[in-house]
């Protein structure tokens, strides 16, 4: 998936020419080349790419920070939703490896970022053995969030569209703070702070879906824009 990559990295002028520093980034990453054969470019010297605010004039947003609104856990022992969601940190992103099958309309994009989500939070039911509720505010701290996104493309009237995608994804660790646990009582929320942390891959099996899922539909949603308003010619090098 191009996609992150494209909408966090790209920039898009007037006359929709990539600008210079957007093309040395994108084609020195994405050599691709048309036929049946796999074009594969690992990680490039320091392997990332500048922040750009979207581009307004194509009604692309920037994807750092992403404002994902209102996030629901859908666990039948725990309700826990978050609102106002905001995730800062994709503009740091890392590309590890990205593959491209151009004649069969199918890409991989393997990338890495370290990223913040904060919301105001409302939970209440239990985590694993132990009772949990509170209502405040809600940060949690991924440390090397991989996401790996495959996606299927096709070529319509000279422009690409995204058919269908799917991703996965894993992290080398998460930290959680959350205020006014069980209504501030401090014997209570250090208690269940130093549970969930400890245990934090077991609740992100839970807490991390719906947001990840949301961060690669805004993603693709923008994405979409990009490749509505540009050529697919003008995306990939002579």
């Amino acid at each position: 998936m191009m996609m992150i990559f494209v909408c966090v990295g790209g920039h898009v002028r007037r006359r929709r020419h990539f600008s210079f520093n957007y093309a040395a980034i994108l084609h020195g990453l994405l050599r691709v080349r048309p036929g049946p054969r796999l074009v594969h470019r690992e990680r490039d010297p320091g392997g990332r790419a500048p922040l750009h605010p979207g581009d307004p004039e194509l009604g692309i947003a920037t994807l750092d920070p992403v404002h994902l609104g209102t996030v629901h856990v859908d666990n039948p022992a725990l309700k826990l939703t978050f609102y106002d969601t905001v995730v800062t940190g994709l503009g740091g992103f890392r590309i590890n490896a990205f593959r491209m099958y151009n004649s069969e309309g199918r890409a991989t994009l393997d990338f890495t970022s370290n990223v913040t989500l904060k919301a105001d939070y409302d939970m209440e039911g239990q985590l694993l053995i132990l009772p949990i509720r509170g209502k405040g505010q809600a940060k949690i701290k991924i440390t090397n969030l991989n996401i790996i996104v495959k996606y299927q493309y096709s070529t319509h009237d000279g422009h690409w569209r995204v058919d269908s995608y799917r991703d996965s994804y894993k992290m080398d660790r998460a930290q959680f703070k959350f205020t006014n646990l069980f209504n501030g009582n401090k014997q209570l929320s250090d208690l269940t702070s130093r549970f969930v942390n400890e245990n934090w891959r077991v609740i992100m099996s839970e807490v991390a879906p719906p947001a990840i899922n949301e961060i690669t539909r805004r993603c693709v949603k923008e994405v979409e824009k990009l490749f509505t308003a540009v050529p697919s010619s003008e995306l990939l090098r002579p």
